[in-house]
């Protein structure tokens, strides 16, 4: 059985960082209104806030969190992926020193379609 799976990385991200992004892509996402980066970013340093690393932001800046934020997005709520692989059974012995002999050729199952993991 094969599972790739996201589940194993916990998130680094602050709740500053989350804030942030959330922030932005309030404002890059409004239907109504979208902002450009430009405009984003002056409206964040018009309101004292700063980047995570303390600096003013940006264009790019405000560009680099919403990309990243987007992606890390993605991977955090992607589905796994379970493919079932395989099966051998194969017939044994016992030996008389205690070591295991295979009886016949071994019977291969054929594998499935892809089964999915259900959510929890």
């Amino acid at each position: 059985m094969s599972i790739e799976t996201t589940k194993l990385w916990d998130s680094n991200y602050s709740d500053y960082q989350q804030y942030l992004f959330d922030r932005i892509r309030g404002l890059k996402e409004n239907f109504l209104t979208p902002m450009g980066y430009r405009k984003i970013s002056n409206l964040l340093n018009d309101e004292g806030l700063k980047t995570p690393r303390g600096t003013s932001f940006t264009n790019t800046k405000v560009h680099s969190i919403y990309k990243k934020g987007l992606i890390r997005e993605e991977r955090v709520n992607r589905k796994d992926i379970v493919l079932r692989s395989s099966t051998i059974i194969e017939p044994f012995k016992v030996l008389s020193n205690g070591i295991l002999k295979s009886v016949h050729p071994p019977y291969v199952e054929e594998p499935k379609f892809p089964v999915p993991l259900k959510d929890d």
